[in-house]
């Protein structure tokens, strides 16, 4: 049993390590640059040579727009201190779900237990 327990830890931690989202965020700023003045913003347009699914520009100006309003900010056409330039990307990625019974089957010989 303790064989069983041995190799099932590090599949388990190992499974939960590879099913976790990464997402990173990347930003660059000069951090002597006064930020105390802006107080308005726009988006700039995106161009139409970049294909870019309208409904996930959308999440993304909803989201930069929430964020900046909570924090005191107004959206504006008129004359805005700084502009908001979005850079979108995808991964197409496939999802397989399921369980590979000969590696149970396999395991439980080994270990001396029924492997399903």
């Amino acid at each position: 049993m303790k064989a069983f327990h041995t190799i099932l830890a590090p599949l388990f931690i190992g499974f939960t390590i590879s099913c976790s989202p990464i997402y990173g965020v990347q930003h660059d700023y000069d951090k002597h640059v006064d930020f105390s003045n802006l107080k308005t913003y726009d988006c700039m347009p995106v161009s139409e040579k970049a294909d870019i699914d309208s409904l996930n520009l959308q999440r993304v100006k909803t989201a930069v727009n929430g964020e900046l309003q909570a924090k005191g900010f107004t959206m504006t056409s008129d004359n805005p201190d700084f502009f908001i330039a979005e850079h979108l990307g995808t991964t197409d990625k496939v999802k397989v779900i399921g369980v590979i019974w000969p590696v149970w089957q396999v395991l439980g010989r080994i270990l001396g237990t029924s492997g399903g």
